[in-house]
Order: structure tokens, then C-alpha cells, then sequence
């Protein structure tokens, strides 16, 4: 045998192999990928309707909005990382937006559903116990293909409620045909779908959040977008006495008096808060506050004068 032979062919072909990628070109590849998501995630309604991904996340939190108003419930559904999702958003819906919101992952009942009922109960069965007419379930697959995620948004259904679905991998998943409103992440990579999923609560979240108002909110007007009504700005302590102050030096100036005329009738505080306050109230002429100047120096908030 000819072992140069051998050598050479071998050499050639290690050349021939594509060079092996280093742990920052996967790291640069996969941080390229989660950045190109926005464009893998679509969304379509019971029928199967495309639907532009803002208005499909406007629709959903208007469906946030009427539940928390009407006084139903948010529940969340998933396994193993997607159940860590829906057991963080159940917290976060009833702590920072003040909807009530369950998810279905305590040890005790997962294990005795599966023990009892199978585990692709675990999910059907509570929401079959706790669920009514008007409330909503946020069923997450990121395979959209788990036997009990898809029961439970059947159960969900039975029960009148509405139904969101987070899916991923392929487009024909049977979870992206079970929901009244639909995401799907066009990816087979875990993470990646995960990273969505998580993001697309987090955008429901917190808009529905800052657009209605969190926890403690005045009750909703229907699913409509609703701006917070602007605060009512509350008169700072100081204002009247420091009013009643201004229309004495207004009053001693009109009637001619000095200045030492002036501090002698108040005291040194008095003096330091009110010239501070004569300094704000004049920003067009350099004359001295009068009585007419009050109404003026009456509005000054307490940022001004501080």
C-alpha cells in the first residue's frame, strides 16, 4: 500500500471540509437570528386570517382590557419552559395590572391530574373546574402540538371563554388553529421561539399597562384604547399662605412703602420665600409684584420656589 497515498487524500479531503465555526461566530449567528424574529412571527384569527402583527397585539390587549373591566380572569397554560412563561405572566397580570390570573403548574394538582385523569388532562381539567363564560386563556406550545395544551384551549372554548395561542416550529401546528387570536414563530430553534413568546406577553404586558393603567386603575371603558386621565395638580400647602404674603408686599408697594418697611412686617422666611417667588413671577418685566400680580404667584407650583 502506498501510504503517501494515503496521507495526501486524507490531507485533501480535511481541506475539503467547510471550516469549523468558533464559539463567537454561533454566538454572533444566534443574536442575528433572535434579531431577525420580529419577522417570523405572524399572527391570524380563528379562521385562519392574516392579520398585521400590531393589530393582532392591539386586538389582544383590548381582550386584556374587557376582561380585567368585566372582572374576568386571565389563565395561562404551558410546559415545562412555556409553563415558566405562563406562571410569570399570571404573577405579573394580577400584581402590575390587576387582573386576575391563574396558571395551572402547582406540583400537587399537575401530579394528581396526570395520576387520575393522564397528563393530557392536567391542563383541561382545571380550566373545565375554574373557568367562566368571558375569560381568557393564553395556551403556549412552542411546538403547538402538546396533547394538553390543545385540550385545554378546547376546554377553554367549551366554557365560553377566548382563547390566545403562542406557537412556534411549523406553520401548520394544530394549536395555531385552535385560538380566536394566533402568534406563531416561524422557527425551529427552542430559544428563539421561547425569546418570542416571552416578548409578545411582555409587549401586551406593558402596553396594556401604560394605556389603561396598572394595578388599582380606575375600572375600563369597554377594550377601547384609554389614555390615563391627566393628574389633577393638587395646590402645594404654601400657596395660600404665600398668596396672602404677596397681596401685603402688593399692598405696601402700591401704597409707597421701602423695602425695610416691607421685611420689618414679615419675617426673614417670609421674606426668603416670597423674593424667590417675585423672581418666578417676572420673567417679561423687572417691575415688583402688585396685588394684581396674586392670581400669577397663586399658581406657582412648589418646583418653582424650591
Amino acid at each position: 500500500m502506498d501510504f503517501r497515498y494515503v496521507r495526501r487524500t486524507a490531507m485533501s479531503r480535511r481541506r475539503d471540509r467547510p471550516t469549523a465555526l468558533t464559539m463567537r461566530d454561533v454566538l454572533m449567528r444566534w443574536f442575528s437570528l433572535l434579531m431577525d424574529t420580529q419577522s417570523w412571527i405572524d399572527a391570524t384569527d380563528r379562521v385562519g386570517t392574516r392579520r398585521g402583527l400590531y393589530d393582532a397585539l392591539q386586538h389582544g390587549i383590548g381582550l386584556f382590557a374587557e376582561a380585567r373591566r368585566a372582572g374576568r380572569k386571565a389563565l395561562f397554560v404551558g410546559n415545562g419552559a412555556s409553563a415558566a412563561i405562563a406562571s410569570h405572566q399570571a404573577l405579573d397580570w394580577w400584581k402590575t395590572a390587576g387582573l386576575r390570573a391563574l396558571a395551572f403548574n402547582d406540583l400537587a394538582s399537575l401530579t394528581a391530574c396526570a395520576n387520575d385523569l393522564g397528563y393530557a388532562e392536567v391542563f383541561a381539567a382545571p380550566i373545565r373546574a375554574f373557568a367562566d363564560p368571558g375569560d381568557l386563556l393564553v395556551a403556549i406550545s412552542s411546538s403547538g402540538q402538546s396533547e394538553n395544551i390543545l385540550r385545554a384551549a378546547a376546554a377553554a372554548h367549551e366554557h365560553g371563554c377566548q382563547v390566545i395561542t403562542l406557537s412556534g416550529f411549523d406553520e401548520s401546528n394544530a394549536l395555531r388553529r385552535l385560538g380566536d387570536l394566533n402568534f406563531h414563530v416561524a422557527s425551529h430553534c427552542y430559544g428563539h421561539v421561547e425569546v418570542c413568546h416571552l416578548a409578545l406577553c411582555h409587549a401586551l404586558l406593558d402596553t396594556c399597562v401604560e394605556v389603561h393603567g396598572g394595578a388599582g386603575a380606575r375600572a375600563l371603558l369597554g377594550g377601547a384604547a384609554l389614555l390615563p386621565e391627566a393628574a389633577q395638580e393638587t395646590p402645594h400647602p404654601w400657596t395660600d399662605f404665600l398668596a396672602a404674603r404677596c397681596r401685603v408686599i402688593g399692598w405696601m408697594h402700591d401704597e409707597g412703602k421701602a423695602d425695610a418697611d416691607i421685611a420689618a412686617a414679615l419675617s426673614m422666611y417670609d421674606v426668603t420665600q416670597v423674593t424667590l417667588l417675585r423672581m418666578t413671577a417676572r420673567p417679561v418685566s423687572d417691575e415688583r409684584p402688585t396685588a394684581a400680580a396674586t392670581p400669577l404667584i397663586a399658581q406657582l407650583r412648589v418646583e418653582d420656589v424650591e
